[in-house]
């Protein structure tokens, strides 16, 4: 009987696992796609992961945690500061919320130690590719909005353009070379979806971040991105006038120099800031603010704001701390590289841009420190095994 139910709960094991599996699967596969579809998938993940590294969490979080203590400072400090704010009920709720979402980074842990790295991001970009051609084609004839928008959509193509680049520049040994033409059709698609999206912040980060990876590993090609900066500016006009109208976006009535100026001023009175998730306090001080912008339109001014002066320097140091390993592990791994170049894009967009309060995208950056991770796991794995070999050869 109790051989009996051992191999029950073997086998029921053995199902959960894949089912989990199959479902991260799934919610990588969602994110270009559709926040709702996304949730379906993720949520089950993330609690099917949960009960079956029950009895390992609390290592495996103790070995992740030098990656991912300045997040979860930050978290601590904005619900320590909550009732500071003039809306404490909302900020718990959205702190709650940005907490749960961080638990995906476990679930995609779990895959890559199965998986690897390269499928999983191959899946990613292959529908981020199909939401790009979607957006491409938008641009010419009008088509029904079934994926995210372009602000959202940008947002990630930030990141992914990186991330693509970096499995591009992947030896052959890890990549065959039918695969690599593949891979270039869809960076091709990725890159022409965020030009023909009109995103300035985006651009900036993927141009900075596509640069830095070339630069390191093919300074031949740089010639490339000139060219294509150089045929985007000639060939397509609401490109150049984009670019040429900069300033007087900034400066429009309602625009980012309002907001800034709000922003500014906040920052002094609420030394431990408006509270998380209530950026929405600044349609009070202009009534030209459409009512539909309820936050700064900078990562930086709005953390500055919602969480003061100390939350946004435990924000900029967890930044910097993703930064730093990505940098650290890119000496083992050109996808590090390209992770890191993608965090740095991500950085760079959100100058302008609050892609931080965009769950479509924080799930992107999630994804992508979990990769992060996952190289410096095996990168000091690799290390403590070759100090191993030559201590036994001494």
């Amino acid at each position: 009987m109790q051989v009996s139910l051992a191999a029950m709960d073997s086998k029921a094991t053995k199902f959960l696992t894949q089912a989990s599996a199959l479902l991260t699967w799934c919610s990588i596969a969602a994110i270009p796609l559709k926040l709702s579809l996304t949730y379906c998938f993720l949520f089950p993940a993330i609690l099917s992961t949960l009960y079956l590294e029950r009895k390992t969490l609390r290592a495996e979080f103790t070995k992740v945690l030098p990656q991912l203590k300045p997040f979860y400072l930050f978290i601590l400090f904005i619900l320590i500061a909550a009732p500071f704010g003039i809306d404490f009920g909302n900020s718990v709720t959205k702190i709650l919320k940005l907490l749960v979402l961080s638990l995906c980074i476990f679930s995609f842990l779990k895959l890559f130690n199965r998986s690897g790295l390269i499928k999983p991001f191959l899946i990613l970009i292959s529908a981020q590719a199909i939401a790009a051609l979607h957006s491409i084609l938008e641009f010419f004839w009008q088509l029904p909005s079934i994926f995210l928008g372009a602000v959202t959509e940008s947002g990630q193509l930030a990141m992914t353009i990186p991330v693509t680049l970096g499995i591009l520049l992947t030896s052959k040994k890890d990549l065959p070379a039918w695969g690599k033409k593949l891979i270039g059709l869809l960076l091709a698609t990725l890159i022409l979806a965020l030009i023909f999206n009109l995103k300035r912040g985006p651009w900036l980060g993927a141009g900075v971040g596509t640069l830095l990876i070339l630069l390191i590993h093919r300074p031949k090609a740089l010639w490339a991105v000139v060219t294509t900066i150089i045929l985007a500016l000639a060939l397509f006009a609401p490109v150049r006038e984009r670019l040429l109208n900069t300033r007087e976006h900034f400066a429009i009535a309602g625009g980012r120099q309002v907001m800034w100026s709000i922003a500014g001023d906040l920052a002094t009175r609420y030394p431990m800031g408006v509270g998380y998730g209530n950026s929405r306090v600044l349609q009070r001080f202009a009534r030209e603010i459409p009512p539909e912008h309820k936050h700064f339109h900078s990562n930086y001014l709005n953390i500055l704001v919602e969480t003061g002066y100390i939350g946004f320097v435990l924000f900029c140091a967890w930044l910097i701390s993703l930064i730093s390993h990505g940098l650290r592990n890119s000496k083992h791994s050109r996808v590090s590289l390209a992770f890191t170049c993608a965090i740095l894009s991500w950085a760079i967009a959100g100058i302008v841009e609050y892609n931080f309060g965009d769950s479509e995208v924080i799930l992107l950056v999630f994804l992508i420190l979990a990769g992060i991770i996952h190289i410096n796991k095996t990168s000091s794995t690799a290390s403590k095994s070759e100090g191993i070999c030559l201590a036994q050869k001494t």
